[in-house]
């Protein structure tokens, strides 16, 4: 009995000690991460108390952009500047205008999309609705972006069928532009960890694109993993240096479920418009990184295959420092870079016939 004793008393101290020195490697890895983040990724050091939109919780899309409103949006480098410091104004259907007036004579062009398409820290004149509205004088434009949306968004929206009472014309284009983190966006991973309460939607086993409610309503216990790893990651300077993120990486089954929407989207908008809904691939798509270039690929083919026009533009432009708002702290693109993607759009797209 007592070599058992003697026995168990070992195996708790080894399992102590092996404890110990877990605590002790952690303690370590956590020092020498924040060392390197307060050196070398500023990108990772967040001030505090930045208000950067107003949006409103609504179960049908999440959240949106509050209507009404003007905001006096300022965002901080980590040491303390000013990286930007605009006013944002929305209309009564939370749309940063581009013009006072519509004209019921001319079509629309309706634009979908996230921060991007929103406008990130640009005052309105510099927005790519704003250099479309110069670009494309024709058209009553609409901007229906929003910071942090995917494409299960515009779905949601165009499921609704409340445009058709938002816009004036009930013809013209709609466009959507389409950058890699939509991917993770329509999947719900980690990487978009503010979209859980957005729309869900999932392919079924008889090929159909199915609405499941919300990622924290339609699968609940993958959500609250979730939930858990991004709360590790926000206080953890290990995680946060190694970027983990569930899953580990992306294969062509998270990206198929984008084209998908992007298909159900189109369709959606054909049946209550006359008109096209374009897919536009972003300048700032083009970044060297062979992950990113076979996703790229991949819904070039996928959309080609279900017969969505694609405008791409992942070529024709490179993302560089004086094409975004402030490459120290928000690589959101400028006026300047939004004007050339408005005179490439309005060369293929056209004026309105």
């Amino acid at each position: 009995m007592s070599g058992a004793s003697g026995r168990f008393a070992a195996v708790l101290a080894n399992f102590q000690l092996t404890l110990r020195a877990v605590a002790f490697s952690m303690a370590v890895a956590e020092v020498l991460s924040w060392v390197y983040a307060s050196r070398a990724r500023p990108d990772l050091r967040l001030w505090e108390g930045d208000v950067t939109a107003v949006v409103d919780q609504v179960p049908e899309y999440g959240y949106v952009l509050a209507g009404n409103r003007t905001l006096h949006a300022v965002k901080h480098m980590p040491d303390g500047g000013v990286c930007y410091d605009v006013t944002y104004r929305t209309d009564t259907f939370g749309r940063r205008p581009v013009q006072q007036g519509t004209d019921p004579s001319r079509p629309h062009m309706i634009l979908f999309g996230c921060s991007v398409m929103m406008g990130e820290g640009l005052d309105d004149p510099d927005t790519l609705a704003a250099k479309l509205d110069e670009a494309l004088p024709g058209y009553n434009i609409y901007n229906y972006g929003v910071h942090g949306y995917g494409p299960q968004h515009m779905l949601a929206r165009l499921q609704s069928r409340t445009l058709p009472a938002e816009i004036v014309s009930d013809r013209g284009v709609a466009l959507y532009v389409l950058l890699p983190v939509h991917i993770s966006r329509a999947i719900g991973d980690t990487r978009a960890f503010w979209i859980y309460t957005s729309p869900y939607y999932t392919i079924d086993g008889d090929d159909t694109l199915v609405r499941h409610g919300s990622f924290d309503t339609g699968r609940p216990y993958t959500t609250r993993l979730y939930r858990s790893l991004t709360w590790l990651k926000a206080h953890s300077w290990f995680l946060s240096v190694l970027d983990v993120n569930l899953p580990l990486r992306l294969v062509d089954r998270d990206a198929q479920l984008t084209p998908r929407i992007l298909e159900e989207a189109r369709r959606e908008y054909r049946a209550q418009f006359h008109g096209e809904l374009y897919v536009v691939f972003h300048p700032t798509w083009a970044r060297g990184n062979p992950e990113t270039d076979h996703l790229l690929e991949l819904m070039r083919t996928e959309l080609a295959a279900a017969g969505v026009p694609v405008l791409d533009y992942s070529t024709d432009l490179g993302l560089t420092d004086d094409e975004v708002v402030n490459h120290a702290c928000d690589l959101h693109p400028n006026g300047r870079l939004n004007a050339e993607l408005a005179a490439l759009l309005a060369r293929d797209v056209g004026p309105p016939h």
